[in-house]
């Protein structure tokens, strides 16, 4: 929550590339607090950094993305940001955390700034040299860097008449509902509880930790690539409605399962605590008969004495 909070402004300020850069050295500088971590403190620092970059690089990944493609490809090259997603799933279960992070900052050394950022910015030289290099040597990007001027002279104005305020029109309220609904209820629909304890799940549904996760994130591969070659036929909607059933099913099945292995694991704690009473009860009793039958209870022992 507050690296999406600083996001905005942090790839305003910084830009595009310098915000990927720093999230990635917090990560990297997160993810080694927490595998050197040997009090809870430094355990929590370095979670919280992680969360941080985490939630800034969330909100400027997409937005990099989109302002770098072309227009008749954004939809698709937007959607293939999930797919790239799942395989780094199944990347760092095989390689760990640290290692793609100095990955990518050291291959942010060859990404181009966002030409859109720099257009916004009034740097003109470096936003046609780094437009070009993204069509590449060759191509006739006059049209293009027009277009994305004037969509940035337009931004201009309507962000100088706008405030945030307005967002909270009644006339706004549908839209607003629907797009923050979505995304609060993917999130607590669970989805990521289930990616960052993987290894909890499978250690107690008795598979291997190591090949679990693994064969998971593989798995979420060719949905991802079904979702980016169906988005356009189907549509939005569908692909949402399809998406929520499938995943509402299939963690009603895993808290199922969960349900049923706590239940067996009480009546086999019940029946050890009844076979335990059963045999102290049986020692107790033949323990006081033996006793008893000798004459060694109370009177039998001060006749004696």
């Amino acid at each position: 929550m507050v690296g999406a909070i600083l996001s905005g402004k942090t790839a305003d300020l910084v830009g595009r590339r310098g915000t990927m850069w720093a999230c990635q050295i917090i990560c990297m500088a997160g993810w080694l607090a927490i595998a050197f971590a040997k009090k809870a403190w430094c355990l929590d620092i370095g979670r919280f950094l992680v969360g941080v970059a985490i939630g800034i690089l969330t909100y400027v990944v997409p937005v990099y993305i989109s302002e770098i493609t072309p227009k008749n490809l954004r939809g698709r090259f937007t959607s293939a940001n999930q797919l790239l997603v799942c395989c780094g799933f199944a990347v760092t279960y095989f390689v760990g955390t640290t290692i793609p992070s100095i990955l990518q900052i050291v291959c942010l050394f060859f990404v181009p700034e966002s030409p859109r950022w720099l257009a916004k910015l009034g740097r003109q030289k470096e936003f046609e040299a780094s437009l070009q290099r993204l069509r590449g040597a060759e191509s006739d990007i006059s049209e293009e860097a027009v277009d994305i001027r004037d969509a940035i002279e337009i931004l201009k104005q309507t962000s100088a008449e706008t405030r945030t305020l307005e967002l909270f029109q009644r006339r706004y309220a549908y839209v607003i509902i629907v797009g923050e609904g979505l995304i609060l209820l993917q999130t607590f629909g669970g989805n990521s509880a289930v990616s960052y304890y993987l290894g909890t799940i499978f250690a107690k549904a008795n598979v291997s930790t190591s090949s679990g996760p693994i064969i998971f994130a593989l798995l979420q591969i060719p949905t991802s690539i079904a979702t980016v070659l169906l988005m356009d036929s189907f549509g939005r909607r569908t692909l949402l409605m399809v998406s929520a059933t499938t995943s509402c099913l299939c963690l009603f099945l895993v808290g199922l399962s969960f349900c049923f292995q706590e239940s067996h694991n009480l009546k086999r704690a019940h029946s050890n605590i009844d076979f335990g009473w059963h045999i102290g009860f049986w020692h107790r009793f033949h323990h006081r008969h033996v006793r008893n039958t000798l004459g060694y209870n109370g009177r039998d022992i001060s006749r004696k004495c």
